[in-house]
């Protein structure tokens, strides 16, 4: 058998930090947080129709069999 280094588990919790260089930067422009509360307004509009649908389905079907 060819010799070979032990191989040791990382323990993720005490595993070092990442450098700075490789953190993301923590500041968005202007423009950047326009557009992710665009996106957000945009993903509440479509969760809400999803579920008044959904309500008036269930509610429907409540009716029809009664």
């Amino acid at each position: 058998m060819a010799e070979r280094p032990i191989h040791q588990e990382i323990d993720p919790e005490v595993d070092a930090p990442a450098p700075v260089w490789m953190m993301p930067p923590m500041r968005i422009t202007k423009e950047q947080l326009a557009a992710a509360e665009r996106t957000r307004d945009y993903h509440v509009r479509k969760l809400q129709r999803l579920v008044t649908r959904t309500d008036r389905t269930a509610d429907a079907g409540l009716r029809g069999e009664a």
